[in-house]
């Protein structure tokens, strides 16, 4: 899939990014909308694009699927993980750093395989974060969820591993704003393949776990369920804390559940309030 860059009617932002759709066989089509520049990403198969203003720079983060591509800037063969390019000039987009897994491991399904998932917060707008920095947090593989300093896009430093040895991943939701990240994972002993973790981010070199969250019935010790697969965990979209709503869903095949959960009753810790600071 390659990244398309369109310019959207008279969106304050220049870019948005698009699908032409030539791929499952309809012609391309635009409303409001006309392509200005695209790019083959190596060729790697793409899922979640970010793109940010960094500086003076427009930098689009891109999650692939996993398998293994060439890298045309080091000519070295790389596990999907990563792309980061610099669309400043959507015309011309430039790749300017693959960031790859530990593996390119082709999982059933499609789902925890590369990196597909990236979430990007300026440190000036976390708790705890450095203000002259950006953070991104992405997914490796099926394995962990992990933090990287892409303050310079085109030589990112690690910053630290969220949580590993897990079973699946897959979304990630990052409150800038507080620091709080919900995380897909795939726990071991718990009774479906994954579940939504709570985490503290507001300090990327020290994340700290707030407490781990599914369907009731899913957690370890719960009688065997038939279909243990049925109510995967796809992971939350929140609404921060004004809003104070955060929306889960639960299943891609056949039967799933949608759930509507109260953010500040979520966030409990050992039973007493969990209140993230807020610069």
């Amino acid at each position: 899939m390659n990244l398309a860059l369109c310019i959207a009617g008279i969106a304050t932002l220049p870019l948005a990014v698009a699908k032409d759709g030539a791929a499952d066989g309809h012609p391309a089509a635009s409303r409001n909308m006309r392509l200005v520049g695209a790019h083959d990403l190596q060729g790697r198969s793409a899922f979640q694009p970010v793109i940010v203003k960094q500086g003076n720079r427009w930098i689009a983060y891109v999650g692939h699927h996993g398998r293994n591509a060439m890298n045309s800037l080091t000519g070295e063969k790389e596990a999907n993980g990563t792309s980061v390019l610099d669309v400043t000039d959507p015309a011309r987009p430039r790749y300017i750093f693959h960031l790859p897994t530990s593996s390119g491991e082709v999982v059933a399904g499609g789902e925890g395989g590369g990196a597909q998932m990236v979430q990007i917060c300026a440190g000036k707008d976390l708790p705890k974060g450095d203000p002259s920095k950006f953070y991104m947090l992405r997914t490796d593989g099926r394995k962990a969820h992990e933090i990287w300093d892409v303050t310079q896009p085109e030589r990112p430093v690690k910053v630290s591993t969220v949580i590993d040895n897990l079973r699946s991943t897959h979304r990630q939701a990052w409150e800038c704003d507080t620091g709080i990240a919900y995380v897909n994972s795939g726990l071991r002993g718990w009774q479906v393949l994954r579940m939504t973790q709570v985490f503290d981010l507001s300090d990327p070199a020290k994340p700290v776990h707030i407490r781990d969250f599914a369907l009731p019935g899913q957690q370890p010790g719960a009688p065997k369920r038939e279909n243990p697969r049925l109510h995967d965990g796809h992971g939350a979209f929140s609404t921060g804390p004004k809003g104070n709503r955060l929306y889960f869903g639960y299943g891609n095949v056949g039967n799933g559940a949608f759930q509507i959960v109260d953010r500040k009753k979520l966030l409990l810790a050992r039973g007493r309030p969990y209140i993230p600071s807020i610069r």
